[in-house]
């Protein structure tokens, strides 16, 4: 089957994606996609496709754009926002899983969803994982959609062969994969989320208080390569024509994330906003910046007796009790 796509923002109903133009020569006032289109090549928000590669051309660089690694971004703590723009990120997107995690070589994959809130009744509406190269990996149903058992089970299959001890998350032990599980019930998701490294989950073990990941990406990697909306926005932003904003804002967490790891890998810490504002240094527990596994991280949490109302740690009872999916 084959239909025409605007050349604005347009999700297909598989789930093939064409980045929206700016502006529109006749050759591209209409393109035709193929609605079983394994992937597309993408470029940064606000750029043009070129139908003669298949690929999204800055309006300003007439030259054919040079591939170069999503993750190649600096990685280094800055108190200012004086820092360059880090370069285009080039990636080949895959949609739905159509190409395997084992053609991907990276030793680590960062693994994000999306959602129509965090109560009982919301439900998944897109995901996505990037590893160390030039290919970023998408799960959605369509636009204003929420995310299929089918698409949902590809997911897990990915999420499976790339192994739970390379997969990071940030909150995913207690919500993305959890809800993952509410949607497909897979149980081996259930010893995945114990066996995968939560960023959040972690950093909440070891400090006994949470903190969010922008108050993380902000004073560790700077403005510029920070996250550039927040869930609540894409919660509602996915039923209208901002979806495939909602993708690239999924996908860019998942680099976020990406350059968080490797930062914490590479000094052992990570520099954070608090509350009140101040910059704070979290030193790994691993020292070396290993970051465990959820089970070890919730083997031996910090002593919290110092603290009046101590927060909860992370809820996991979804990942060690045994019940149906819609009870978890």
């Amino acid at each position: 089957m084959r239909q025409s796509v605007p050349r604005r923002n347009v999700l297909e109903a598989n789930g093939a994606r064409i980045i929206r133009g700016r502006s529109a020569r006749d050759g591209d006032a209409r393109c035709k996609a193929d609605a079983s289109l394994a992937y597309v090549v993408v470029i940064a928000i606000g750029y043009k496709l070129d139908p003669a590669h298949g690929i999204i051309n800055a309006p300003h660089h007439p030259a054919s754009p040079v591939a170069g690694d999503v993750r190649d971004w600096p990685d280094r703590a800055v108190a200012s926002s004086t820092m360059a723009e880090p370069p285009i990120t080039v990636a080949t997107r895959h949609v739905n899983a159509a190409r395997p995690a084992s053609a991907d070589h990276s030793a680590a994959f960062y693994f994000d969803c999306e959602s129509t809130g965090v109560t009982d009744d919301s439900c998944l509406t897109c995901a996505a994982v990037t590893g160390g190269g030039l290919h970023a990996y998408v799960w959605h149903s369509g636009q204003g959609e929420p995310l299929s058992v089918s698409a949902g089970n590809k997911l897990v299959d990915f999420l499976v062969a790339c192994g739970p001890e390379r997969v990071y998350t940030f909150n995913g032990g207690a919500f993305d994969l959890r809800m993952l599980y509410r949607l497909t019930g897979r149980p081996e998701l259930k010893t995945f989320a114990m066996q995968h490294r939560d960023l959040m989950l972690v950093f909440v073990c070891e400090n006994r208080y949470y903190s969010s990941m922008q108050s993380f990406a902000s004073a560790t990697l700077g403005p510029s390569q920070s996250k550039t909306n927040t869930g609540a926005w894409a919660a509602t932003a996915w039923s209208t024509e901002e979806a495939s904003a909602v993708l690239d804002y999924c996908v860019e967490d998942t680099v976020v994330l990406g350059r968080l790891i490797e930062h914490a890998r590479t000094w052992g810490k990570l520099r954070r906003v608090a509350k009140s504002g101040k910059t704070m240094t979290w030193t790994l527990g691993s020292l070396d910046g290993t970051i465990p596994t959820v089970q070890a991280a919730l083997a031996s949490p910090a002593d919290a007796s110092w603290m009046t109302e101590p927060p909860a740690l992370p809820d996991l009872r979804w990942a060690t009790a045994t019940c149906r999916p819609n009870s978890a």
